[in-house]
């Protein structure tokens, strides 16, 4: 019986593997022997290693050591075994999973985007830039523009990693900045980006850093340190640190010692006057007499989480003169403010404290007004409150989106500076309450790296314009349970956010909370799809209706009520924005009217034309089209709707018992997991289900969406849990979390397999597993975690040597490619994207270019692009015309001979499609080349005198 798909139509195929003995080992002899007798790029190894993978040589399992059960849909019990006549495979398919030399041909392009640190932002003395700190980067922002102005990095190393604890602009250079590292501290031209100079004191991690914002007087510290206690005890060591310009010794002096974790310091009065806050004590020490007197300590009633100091300037009075006075703001984890007056330059027998409350949380920051009659505070509540203290008003700035993490007043007073938890940095007027800046990071889900669970982030490139990384995003990145109801717009080659548009119903709001004070949810957007042509969108997002009662051990009911929205989405050209086209409720139906809707499990889109597919929990993939509104008999443009054209119904649907006969507790576990891919021309729709009943394995259901019908189903074949699932012409490839496997189509055989486990040693992370294909190249991506790492490999779906094989810093969240075979772009659990293209895009380009032009030729390009074509050929006819004309004036002659570059748009398409993200240089130097050629007509004037 022949195992083709189109002989077995309507027939389930279960692939049934041979037991077969682990690896064995080869000797150096049997392996060069091997090398020698096989032709082909297959055979040479790779020169880059890997640390966590285990360098084996396994066999990859090929269509000639399986047997093929074909099945009749009537049942499994009508299953006969039928084994295939077995082939001698060629080693690119059966033979040794070797290494190619083209891993140095594939280059990974540095990080872009992350997660800022969580450190009070900080405005230059001009207030025109705006420093923020993402790990060991310091990142100058301009305050007009939002744009990015500089980066300096922080030298860093794999054996020493490095991230920025603390910085600040030197008092006495405004252009120089400090900044603080657990183990150095550096001083920058940030204006330049050069690197001044660096000590390294001998003071235990640092853990936290502050600078004066004015020059100190002879005897004091000029930077204000906190670092871990010694032997590794808890507690903070607070320390004054005296910097020598020569950069190889540092005077400290020890201020006071705390057996609590300092988490906020503020140095005042020129570094005569340090304050700090340590669980619930606020510790106060001045400087007198040339040394740093005891610290005074006030012990508040619950533990606090922000601080800021304001120093009143003296006056003189008609009667007597006014003495300067510093005063303290405090918030707690309740919510309230306490503010203690006079406490900070001179001790105080009983302070004068106020409190007050309007936060419901942790106040996360306070900060004091220039003249000192206002205080401003924020929290999880997403409301800026501004509190007048002469008489008890307060204003409020609402709607923020997400929950305030760090408050700046500029030096001049005319700007606040608000971090959010969305990984986002907005500047607000004083006078107006206006944003006028917005800078944003990737606002993706921040995980942490030694992951029990992977966290997909559901993420998608945009068709046509391949820079653009569309992504969900929740309003606190560092909430892994939280809902995601954003789509955040990403420009991954300037490092810019472009867009953040809300996809489901937000709590943007202060009222985000229930009368029995239980948490409103937001739904969670699961899935997005997009068509071929960018105009359209397609969106899933999922809502659990929040657990009840004491026993409740996690924030959603999934057993209940649950609602699915498939929403379709069009392109505004003229507003930026998706627009709302239609939504369906209840997508796909669930036979229990308790449990709402079933989930759709994965969404896809066909590689032309306008359509998409849903597969659900309940066993079915629907084939979604859009669709003309007619009206009074006509059809009026620009009003569609997307319906469901077919219901393909590929597993039979799971019978529900009464809960009567079934109890809780005796209910059978669901598992619920599916991957869906469309063939090149849409003709075939894969779809990956779990297998019920035989143990943890998934099945391969081959679909036609235009018939409606299941035309093969596979089973047995050992794949684990489906996550990823790709069609590369005539090659369906599964990656599941046991193997990864080809299966030819046409054959109706395994081509090729890989066991996960033979050629990495650490375990993997459940759920990690990644697939991207590009069918432009034929080459597919495959990407994994381990620990606290990550891994991608390359392959060509007709052998299992890998192309390229990278470790990753991180372990991944999304892996998607690239249009025209620009390579995979990796989307990482700390909200970075790396781009892993092969390096004829990128690094031929930039070496042809940097080795042909030099500083001459670049500046005569620039010239001829600016002002030499035009304004050069423009002075030449001036000067032509003034001896027979009269008026001066010139006759311009057609476009073919007026010096004009014109440059066709499909070149200029071509350029930027064909070059990856981190290939700037080479992408500036080709444009370049199309502005900068010599006009026609100078051409053919050359070549008319070499005729002559």
């Amino acid at each position: 019986m022949a195992s083709n798909p189109k002989a077995v139509a309507d027939g389930v195929v279960a692939v049934r593997q041979h037991p077969q003995k682990g690896p064995q080992k080869k000797t150096p002899q049997k392996m060069q022997a091997e090398k020698v007798s096989k032709a082909g790029p297959q055979s040479q190894s790779s020169t880059t290693g890997s640390r966590s993978r285990q360098k084996k040589t396994t066999a990859a399992k090929g269509a000639a050591g399986s047997e093929v059960a074909v099945t009749k849909p009537a049942g499994p019990e009508d299953m006969q075994i039928v084994k295939s006549k077995k082939k001698k495979k060629k080693s690119a398919k059966g033979g040794e999973v070797a290494k190619k030399n083209t891993d140095s041909e594939w280059k990974l392009s540095p990080f872009v985007g992350g997660r800022y640190n969580d450190l009070d932002p900080v405005f230059s003395k001009d207030e025109r830039h705006l420093f923020v700190a993402n790990a060991n980067l310091l990142k100058v922002f301009s305050t007009k523009t939002s744009l990015l102005v500089r980066t300096i990095t922080v030298p860093s190393s794999a054996k020493y990693p490095e991230h920025i604890v603390g910085y600040g602009v030197d008092p006495r250079d405004a252009e120089r900045m400090v900044i603080a590292t657990p183990t150095r501290l550096f001083l920058w031209d940030w204006t330049s980006g050069e690197q001044l100079k660096k000590w390294q004191p001998a003071t235990g991690p640092l853990q936290y850093s502050c600078i004066p914002t004015e020059e100190g007087t002879e005897g004091t510290g000029d930077i204000i340190i906190a670092s871990k206690r010694p032997s590794g005890s808890a507690g903070s060591i607070v320390w004054s640190v005296k910097l020598d310009s020569d950069g190889t010794e540092v005077e400290k002096t020890q201020i006071f010692e705390t057996s609590h974790l300092v988490t906020a310091v503020r140095v005042v009065d020129g570094g005569k006057a340090v304050c700090a806050i340590a669980d619930k004590e606020i510790l106060i020490a001045n400087y007198d007499g040339g040394r740093w007197l005891a610290p005074r300590t006030f012990t508040m009633g619950q533990k606090l989480t922000c601080m800021d100091v304001y120093i009143q300037a003296g006056a003189k009075g008609k009667k007597a003169k006014v003495q300067r006075t510093g005063h303290v703001v405090v918030g707690d984890k309740t919510g309230a403010l306490h503010i203690l007056h006079d406490v900070v330059l001179r001790p105080a027998t009983e302070p004068v404290a106020m409190k007050l409350h309007w936060h419901r949380k942790a106040v996360e920051s306070v900060k004091w007004a220039l003249n000192g009659s206002y205080v401003v505070s924020g929290g999880a509540e997403t409301v800026l409150v501004i509190w007048q203290l002469e008489t008890g008003i307060k204003q409020y700035l609402p709607h923020l989106g997400a929950a305030v993490r760090n408050i700046v007043v500029s030096p001049g007073g005319a700007s606040y500076a608000i971090s959010l938890s969305d990984n986002s940095t907005i500047i607000v007027s004083t006078t107006e309450l206006k944003a006028t800046a917005n800078i944003a990071g990737i606002q993706s889900v921040s995980q942490s790296r030694k992951l029990q669970n992977a966290l997909r982030v559901p993420c998608i490139l945009h068709p046509t314009t391949a820079n653009n990384l569309l992504l969900a995003t929740p309003p606190n990145q560092l909430d892994r349970s939280g809902a995601s109801p954003y789509l955040q717009t990403f420009d991954t080659h300037s490092d810019r956010h472009i867009s953040r548009q809300a996809l489901t119903r937000t709590n943007a709001t202060n009222v985000n909370q229930a009368p029995d004070h239980t948490a409103i949810a937001e739904p969670n957007i699961v899935g997005l799809a997009a068509t071929s042509d960018g105009e359209w969108l397609a969106s899933v997002d999922e809502w659990h209706p929040p657990r009840r009662g004491p026993s409740a051990t996690s924030a959603v009911d999934t057993s209940r009520g649950r609602e699915v929205f498939l929403k379709f989405w069009k392109w505004h050209g003229k507003r930026k924005e998706w627009e709302l086209v239609t939504r369906v409720d209840t997508p796909h139906p669930s036979q229990s009217d308790a449990a709402g809707s079933e989930s759709i499990l994965d969404i896809t889109s066909t590689l032309s034309g306008q359509e998409f597919a849903t597969i659900g929990a309940d066993g079915c993939a629907r084939i979604w089209r859009p669709k003309d509104r007619a009206r009074a008999g006509t059809k009026t443009p620009g009003l569609t709707t997307w319906t469901c054209r077919k219901t393909i119904a590929f597993t039979k649907p799971r019978a529900i018992a009464p809960k009567s006969l079934l109890p809780a507790s005796a209910a059978p576990k669901t598992r619920t997991w599916g991957a869906a891919a469309y063939s090149d021309d849409a003709s075939l729709l894969a779809v990956a289900s779990p297998e019920q009943g035989i143990g943890d394995d998934s099945l391969l259901h081959l679909l036609s969406p235009r018939d409606g019908t299941v035309l093969q189903t596979l089973g047995g074949m050992n794949l684990g849990r489906t996550h990823g699932l790709a069609i590369l012409e005539r090659y369906c490839i599964l990656a599941g979390s046991r193997k990864l496997l080809v299966w030819n189509l046409v054959d109706g055989a395994v081509a090729w397999e890989l066991v996960l486990s033979d050629i990495i040693t650490s375990p993997i992370t459940p759920g990690s597993v990644h697939l991207a294909a590009d069918p432009h190249a034929r080459t597919f991506a495959l990407a994994f975690a381990t620990a606290d790492a990550g891994a991608v490999l390359v392959f060509r779906p007709d052998s299992p040597a890998p192309l390229c094989e990278r470790d990753l810093d991180a372990p991944v969240a999304a892996l998607h490619a690239l249009p025209a075979g620009g390579g995979f772009v990796v989307l990482d659990v700390e909200a970075r994207v790396q781009t892993l293209a092969p390096a004829r895009l990128a690094v031929g380009a930039a070496s042809a270019a940097a080795g042909a032009v030099g500083a001459d030729e670049v500046e005569s390009r620039l010239s001829a692009l600016y002002l030499g074509a035009t304004a050069t050929t423009a002075v030449a006819k001036t000067e032509a015309a003034g001896d027979g004309d009269a008026d001066g004036d010139v006759e311009m002659e057609d476009g073919s001979g007026s010096g004009d570059a014109v440059v066709p748009r499909q070149r200029l398409e071509a350029v930027f499609d064909q070059a990856p993200a981190f290939a700037a240089e080479a992408v500036f130097e080709r444009v370049f080349e199309l502005f900068a050629k010599r006009p026609l007509r100078a051409e053919e004037d050359d070549e008319d005198e070499d005729e002559e």
